[in-house]
C-alpha cells in the first residue's frame, strides 16, 4: 500500500512538472515572437532615423551652396518626416506590450505555487 502510494505521488510530481515544461515551451514561443517583432520594428526605426540623417546632410549642403533654392527645403521637409516616422515606429511598435506582463510571468508563478505544493505533499 505505501508502495502504491509513493507510486501516486511520484506520478503526480512528474505529471506537475511535465505541465512545467509544457508551459516554459510555450512562454519560450511567445517571448522568441515578442523578441523578433521587436527587432523588426527596431529595424525600421533606425532604417527612418537612417534616412532623415542622410536627407538633413543633403539639405545642409545644397542649402549652404545654393541659398535661396528650394531644393533644400524639400530635403528638410524628408529629413523631419523621415526622423518623426522613425520616433512614432518606435515609441508604436517597438516597444514590449505591457499588457502581457513581465518574461516568463506564468512559469514563475506556476513554479512557486508547485514547490509549496510538493513541500505540502512531502511534509
Amino acid at each position: 500500500m505505501e508502495n502504491t502510494l509513493v507510486s501516486g505521488t511520484l506520478e503526480r510530481v512528474l505529471s506537475l512538472l511535465e505541465d512545467h515544461v509544457e508551459l516554459a515551451h510555450l512562454e519560450y514561443r511567445f517571448e522568441s515572437d515578442q523578441a523578433r517583432r521587436e527587432a523588426a520594428f527596431c529595424g525600421a526605426a533606425v532604417l527612418c532615423a537612417f534616412l532623415g540623417f542622410t536627407f538633413l546632410q543633403i539639405a545642409l549642403i545644397i542649402g549652404l551652396l545654393r541659398i535661396g533654392i528650394p531644393l533644400y527645403v524639400l530635403c528638410l521637409f524628408f529629413s523631419v518626416f523621415y526622423g518623426c516616422a522613425g520616433v512614432f515606429i518606435y515609441h508604436r511598435y517597438g516597444k514590449r506590450d505591457p499588457r502581457v506582463g513581465e518574461p516568463f510571468q506564468g512559469t514563475r508563478e506556476e513554479a512557486g505555487k508547485s514547490l509549496r505544493w510538493i513541500h505540502q505533499l512531502l511534509s
